[in-house]
């Protein structure tokens, strides 16, 4: 019994083997670009199915259309 509580205090002020944990200032970059390219790629892919949207139903504005998703690119393109 001695011998297990021995075990259990030294395994107990053991730290976990946890890497993944703890991160590098370039893995932090790396994160921080790739959650920005992904929430870019979900902006255009919304904007794209809009633009399509439009386009379908207002055939009379199809120039307006074309230029208000080039803008709202360009203005996420800002935000992000």
């Amino acid at each position: 019994m001695l011998r297990i509580n021995q075990i259990i205090k030294i395994l107990g002020g053991m730290k976990a083997y946890a890497p993944y944990t703890y991160k590098s200032k370039t893995d932090k970059l790396v994160d921080k670009i790739h959650g920005r390219l992904v929430r870019f790629g979900i902006f255009i892919i919304a904007l794209l199915a809009l633009s399509i949207a439009l386009y379908k139903f207002n055939s009379c504005f199809k120039t307006d259309t074309v230029v208000d998703v080039i803008f709202g690119l360009y203005f996420i393109g800002m935000l992000i």
